[in-house]
């Protein structure tokens, strides 16, 4: 059954001023499609002029390598995929730890981690010139032994920060360690560890942690932790200019029990002096958004995202103004889908809860690895679509902007880009009723007439 959305009965009814309450994703857009690959553990990122920079795992036949391309359009269209690893067949990724993009400069980095050696560690890969070529690799741990789930983020002088997971001979996890690269320079420090790990407490050694960077260039780390299977979500803080990072704070309180790897990690997100945080609680199945002052980092404003009964796990917010937008991945339909809602602090409510995708999935089709995004206007949603038989890498977008017929694509104008972006539509089968032009619940060519005539003529004739 067609499900009819908050987005939809907007569009239908030509409502479409939009702010940060009533976004609408309105397409599909498949970014690279291989035959026989799936593309998994997506990571997206804007520079200054507006290019969409993005990074995922394609594996073929049991091989795994990290793949990227840009838009200089806003999503319309994409560059050919070049592959980032000089190494090959040798990349290893799980939930929410695939391949991360950053932009330093003029540089693209991407972290990810490789088995080449035989003992999996981070690398890091830089581009000088727009992601067209890749520079060879370097290993960033200088630890002997197995070193996981790494992120990185850039500080505001062009210092590389990343943190690992750090295992032992045994495979029990040793610490976290943290190491840094000062500005023009991929020469990492000594690293160090970050007290994560102690007697009674250490990181869920499956769950990625999310590293993020504040206004004024203090590092946050979140995580899950363990005790004794107690798998709450907790943050330290480095100040800028602090050697050392500070006590765990608690960020989630249920004492939840785990006796298994879970693989569902928190994410943060800063906006002036406010910090958003999101995180699964398995006994619950739910997802839940939280923030705080950073004077004070007291959680104490949760929202639950649950749109039903049915689990919704692997959450990441970001902040826009005075919003929590966040995405999940939903289980109603049982299977996974990607879904999304906006809070408004203050409000302590979920709204505008919509279904990212448009594909009307049978039973068993999944959505996963969702990234979101806002740059400018735009507010990006990436994921790994399974539509197809194998995983692709699939991207969708909503404006700010008031809506004007034609637009497809919503950049503001309506050109040749928004014909591509509704025949790509009418190729995949995936119907949106922004470019359903004569309103008669298809896409096909009737829709492309009208749009070439509003192009040619300005206008908008009646297609017979």
């Amino acid at each position: 059954m067609k499900i009819i959305r908050l987005s939809i009965l907007l569009i239908c009814s030509n409502i479409f001023a939009q702010d940060d309450l009533s976004l609408i994703f309105y397409y599909d857009q498949i970014i690279s499609p291989v035959e026989n690959a799936n593309q998994k553990s997506p990571d997206m990122i804007t520079d200054m002029d507006g290019v969409l920079h993005i990074t995922w795992v394609e594996q073929i036949a049991g091989h795994k390598n990290i793949r990227y391309c840009k838009s200089e359009d806003g999503g319309a269209t994409f560059t050919s995929p070049t592959q980032v690893n000089n190494h090959n067949n040798s990349i290893i990724a799980y939930n929410q730890a695939g391949p991360k993009i950053r932009i330093r400069g003029d540089e693209l980095l991407i972290i990810y981690m490789d088995n080449r050696t035989g003992t999996t560690s981070p690398y890091l890969s830089r581009s000088l010139d727009g992601g067209d070529n890749w520079l060879q690799e370097i290993m960033v741990s200088d630890q002997p032994h197995l070193n996981l789930y790494p992120d990185i983020e850039i500080d505001s002088s062009g210092n590389i920060h990343v943190i690992y997971y750090n295992y032992n001979a045994n495979y029990f996890i040793e610490d976290v360690r943290y190491t840094y690269a000062p500005p023009g320079t991929i020469d990492f420090v000594a690293s160090i560890s970050t007290g994560l790990v102690n007697d009674e407490a250490e990181p869920c050694d499956c769950c990625q942690p999310d590293l993020a960077i504040s206004e004024n260039d203090d590092l946050y780390i979140a995580y899950r932790n363990n005790i004794n299977n107690i798998r709450d979500h907790y943050l330290v803080v480095k100040p800028v200019g602090d050697d050392f990072f500070s006590e765990s704070i608690r960020i989630s309180t249920y004492n939840d029990f785990i006796d298994f790897c879970p693989s569902s990690g928190p994410s943060i997100a800063f906006n002036g002096n406010t910090i958003a945080v999101s995180y699964m609680v398995y006994q619950n199945l739910s997802s839940y958004i939280n923030y705080s002052s950073l004077d004070e980092l007291s959680f104490n404003n949760e929202i639950n995202v649950q749109i039903s009964d049915a689990m919704q796990n692997y959450p990441q917010s970001i902040l826009h103004n005075n919003f929590i937008h966040s995405s999940w991945v939903d289980f109603s339909n049982g299977s996974a889908d990607i879904y999304y809602g906006v809070s408004e602090i203050g409000s302590g409510e979920i709204q505008n809860v919509q279904r990212v995708h448009q594909f009307e999935e049978d039973n068993g089709i999944s959505q996963l690895d969702q990234k979101i995004l806002w740059d400018n206007e735009f507010l990006y949603c990436l994921w790994s679509d399974q539509r197809d038989g194998h995983f692709q890498i699939y991207i969708s977008k909503t404006s700010a902007d008031a809506f004007v017929q034609g637009d497809v694509n919503q950049d503001g104008e309506i050109d040749v880009l928004d014909i591509i972006v509704t025949v790509n539509l009418i190729h995949q089968s995936d119907y949106n009723a922004i470019a359903d032009l004569n309103g008669d619940g298809l896409l096909n060519v009737l829709d492309i007439i009208q749009l070439i005539n509003l192009i040619l003529f300005d206008s908008d004739p009646l297609v017979e």
